[in-house]
């Protein structure tokens, strides 16, 4: 299940702490009605002028809240075409060494804030298989293992892919790493 909020119903220039502040408190209200597994849009179509105090209070917090288990299983995506737009926001999550995934034109994923080429590469292939073992995922980039499991842990924490974890028919756990787009 998906609920989109679209902040240019607060209007197309947004840019104090304190206006970021209402919009959180929204924020934080869907993302607590969301189901396990859900997923919150945040839709800045529409929005001209995004500052980077009202991305820091309106949208940052709560996914920091959000990938540190604060509300359990839930994910956060943005959507937004123009990365002008996204620059402050960008900004802001690097400063946490976030990231967050976020939706274009067609539906073309891409990522903004902090994350270094092989996790990318990574989250690429997880994007591209939908559903992928560590083994499995390890044997296609060509690494080791525990590399990848490194790598997937990160990406989880960072709130980027999904992780379902099963019991092995040969006995043991196994995790299954979903994309959340």
């Amino acid at each position: 299940m998906a609920i989109r909020i679209n902040i240019s119903r607060y209007g197309r220039v947004v840019g104090t702490r304190e206006e970021g502040k209402k919009v959180q408190r929204d924020i934080v209200h869907s993302i607590e009605k969301l189901p396990e597994g859900g997923t919150l849009i945040v839709n800045l179509r529409g929005v001209k002028v995004l500052s980077g105090s009202f991305a820091d209070e309106a949208v940052v917090i709560p996914y920091q809240r959000l990938v540190s288990g604060e509300y359990g299983e839930k994910n956060m995506l943005i959507e937004c075409s123009n990365r002008e737009v996204l620059e402050d926001l960008e900004a802001k999550l690097e400063r946490r060494k976030l990231a967050m995934l976020g939706l274009g034109k067609d539906s073309q994923w891409y990522v903004i804030g902090n994350l270094n080429k092989y996790l990318q590469e990574t989250l690429e292939e997880i994007v591209k298989s939908k559903k992928v073992t560590a083994g499995e995922l390890a044997q296609k980039l060509g690494i080791s293992v525990t590399n990848c499991n490194n790598r997937l842990s990160k990406l989880y924490r960072l709130g980027l892919i999904k992780r379902e974890r099963v019991n092995n028919v040969t006995g043991g756990i196994l995790y299954f790493y979903r994309s959340i787009i």
